[in-house]
């Protein structure tokens, strides 16, 4: 039989139930897989020697934030590059979507530093209309999308520091059940950022069964990732155990030396809840540093105006000093930074405007000691003269933890890619390579089924994506071709941007977008709903 494509003679690996690891052939037609085995005497009208390569599911990258980059530059040549077909966005409680007219420049300032800037304004004011705008631009890979908390929270009171009343939590119900009706997959969380912060448990849940009603799922960067991390599972199991909501936990991690071991803890607590029955999953990014908006490390109450309240702070003498004090002697509650990790093990990601170029990649010691400053008060006249939009990098975590949260079996991989500035954390650009060459086995069958599986089967199954994360007939055909012996990650804090080794071909939907690191210029990409 002649099809479409035909890949002859490759490693076939597909981790889940139907898993397996072959030498074969894999048989491609319309955008699907036709035939997987011996298929000798078959040809392809593009066929592709596989020979000591994996061919295997392309894989699911769980915890994205690329909604506008995706819009802006539909290659997606971040994830093609390292294997990545499917990713999913909206991440933190941090989304692009829904937007309401009033609220619509807090929402983008919001979500600048995270999401990054865009000079024209956004064609969209719901999750519909996002939708048809990326596929009308056209995308290289599949993106599915979760609602942010923090965006609805502003949309229905801004960055009000308090409960909401019954009215707003209303219209924030409202919000999401239409977001939910249009295909997402659920509300994410960040209980870090303002407004998310300042949310009580009673708002989560009675959001979270919005969710639960819909079969989606409540995805948490959880309020406390250092001295109250334990206390922070517990919320997040609490939430999905009242409101009966599927729960996973974004880039497990424990922040800060004091902190480092509790992860065991944690996962203990997330497999004790699953035993009592609740749904609960996790994800983590391969690296020790983490990265976010510079404004994480400030005290809450410096938030409740959103960016431009922020820039009225800063500006005021009195209030800086402040907050000054606040990093001293801290607040309760509070997961103070600047104690916990201190200002040099806090990096400069990027600056926005690019006036201070020369600090991006210094941490808030070196950068002080350039301006010859403290460094509380540096980093607080960086955020003023950047009008807050300044990135962060924070070597917080232990590499110990790292390995023990990967290892696993509920928890998946992700980027978390921060798509701002000239240096990016390297984890946009290498995540998934950097996976396969530093934690996984690929040396033994079963260290590279089990390894594929966490890429592909089990963020499948997680999120139930019905046709992909197997090679199996009747699957799209979403493929990445790896050489195990040369996988790795290139991207690094310096050169960030450097594309991974060993990524042979990706293919999505039938068609090679990315070959040797080469984009073939193609679009097959969908925008996938929650089913």
């Amino acid at each position: 039989m002649k099809y479409d494509l035909l890949i002859k003679n490759g490693t076939l690996i597909s981790g889940g139930d139907e898993f397996f690891c072959r030498r074969g052939d894999l048989a491609v037609q319309e955008g699907r897989i036709a035939a997987v085995g011996d298929l000798f005497g078959d040809t392809g009208r593009e066929e592709v020697e596989a020979g000591n390569l994996a061919v295997c599911p392309g894989f699911i990258d769980v915890h994205a934030h690329s909604e506008l980059s995706v819009w802006q530059d539909g290659a997606c040549l971040a994830k093609a590059s390292q294997g990545i077909t499917t990713e999913l966005t909206g991440q933190c409680g941090i989304s692009a979507y829904p937007v309401e007219q009033e609220a619509a420049a807090g929402i983008r300032e919001y979500t600048q530093s995270v999401l990054g800037g865009t000079e024209q304004a956004w064609p969209w004011e719901d999750l519909a209309a996002y939708r048809r705008e990326v596929e009308k631009q056209g995308m290289a890979i599949n993106q599915g999308t979760f609602i942010g908390h923090g965006t609805l929270r502003i949309n229905a009171l801004g960055f009000a520091g308090r409960k909401t009343a019954a009215a707003e939590l209303e219209s924030m119900k409202n919000m999401l059940a239409s977001a939910l009706e249009e295909g997402a997959f659920g509300m994410s969380t960040g209980l870090v950022y303002a407004p998310g912060m300042f949310a009580d448990i009673r708002e989560l849940t009675e959001l979270a069964r919005v969710c639960a009603a819909y079969d989606g799922i409540y995805t948490t960067h959880m309020r406390n990732e250092g001295n109250r991390l334990l206390d922070a599972v517990a919320e997040a199991i609490e939430v999905g155990e009242v409101s009966g909501v599927q729960v996973n936990i974004s880039h497990l991690k424990a922040s800060g030396k004091p902190n480092h071991g509790k992860v065991r803890q944690a996962l203990k607590l997330m497999e004790e809840a699953g035993a009592r029955g609740l749904r609960i999953s996790g994800d983590c990014y391969p690296y020790d540093a983490s990265s976010t908006t510079m404004t994480i490390i400030l005290p809450p109450w410096s938030m409740t105006g959103g960016i431009a309240g922020l820039l009225t702070i800063l500006a005021d003498k009195e209030k800086k000093q402040k907050i000054l004090r606040d990093f001293r002697e801290g607040l309760p509650g509070w997961d103070n930074r600047v104690v916990n990790l201190g200002y040099d093990r806090i990096f400069i990601g990027s600056a926005a405007s690019g006036r201070n170029k020369n600090l991006e990649g210094l941490s808030l010691e070196e950068g002080a000691r350039l301006r010859q400053q403290d460094p509380g008060e540096f980093v607080l006249d960086l955020l003023l003269e950047e009008k807050g939009q300044v990135t962060a990098i924070l070597q917080g975590m232990a590499e110990e933890d790292v390995r023990t949260v990967l290892a696993h079996p509920r928890m998946m991989v992700c980027t978390d890619g921060v798509p701002v500035g000239r240096k990016p954390h390297p984890r946009l650009y290498g995540a998934f390579t950097r996976y396969l060459s530093r934690y996984a086995d690929l040396a033994t069958e079963e260290g590279i089924t089990a390894a594929v599986r966490k890429l592909t089967a089990l963020p499948a199954e997680v999120y139930g994506l019905k046709d992909v994360g197997y090679l199996l007939p009747g699957y799209r055909a979403d493929i990445t071709i790896f050489d195990p012996c040369r996988v790795k990650d290139q991207a690094t804090f310096a050169e960030p941007q450097r594309l991974s080794e060993g990524i042979q071909r990706v293919i999505v939907g039938g068609e090679t977008v990315l070959r040797e690191k080469q984009p073939t210029g193609r679009t097959p990409g969908r925008f996938i709903r929650r089913r």
